[in-house]
């Protein structure tokens, strides 16, 4: 795995064989590192796909431009299919899948969830809970609009307005989806 951007001559050395080969369902953004002062990429959560308990994963891995990768948080909950956005250089992730341990004859099963959890490098408490979701949430899109508001859109096509200073959701509207494997992003 090698990251290059170009129209910066920016070179991240190769780190060998992907490092993440069978981690899906992963989250990330690109953070303020406080310890150094510098942004760093950094990927939370997922399952792991070839252990045949899709265990869910809980750390977030930084990926350093100089090669390497390192755990420099743990999450409160292991999740899957998170989404999230950068808030004031923190991650703010939100939703996603936890496994429930053994229900009854059900083993295996996903249970979405309503929490929130905001990742800050370099302080004493890495992972802090967030304001929870108005509804359980996994396979969302979480779109960072601006400065001020964020756009979460469930896989059920129910669409909520995200104040970022005042932490609330407000319901916007519901629309009919009929793949609910879609993605959303912002280009500006």
């Amino acid at each position: 795995m090698t990251i290059t951007n170009v129209g910066r001559n920016i070179t991240c050395q190769d780190w060998g064989p992907d490092p993440f080969w069978g981690l899906q369902g992963a989250t990330g953004g690109v953070v303020l590192d406080h310890r150094t002062g510098k942004k760093i990429p950094i990927i939370c959560g997922g399952e792991w796909s070839w252990i045949t308990n899709r265990t869910k994963e809980s750390k977030c891995y930084a990926l350093r431009p100089t090669g390497g990768i390192e755990v420099v948080a743990r999450m409160k909950t292991a999740r899957s299919w998170a989404a999230s956005i950068v808030v004031n250089g923190s991650l703010f992730v939100t939703g996603g899948y936890s496994l429930f341990e053994a229900v009854g004859w059900l083993t295996n099963f996903r249970r979405n969830l309503k929490t929130s959890e905001i990742i800050t490098l370099g302080g004493q408490q890495t992972s802090i809970s967030g304001p929870l979701l108005p509804e359980p949430m996994a396979r969302h899109c979480f779109v960072k609009l601006n400065q001020s508001h964020a756009v979460a859109i469930t896989i059920k096509g129910s669409v909520y307005l995200y104040d970022i200073g005042n932490q609330t959701w407000s319901p916007l509207l519901k629309v009919p989806l009929k793949d609910p494997k879609q993605g959303c992003d912002l280009l500006v």
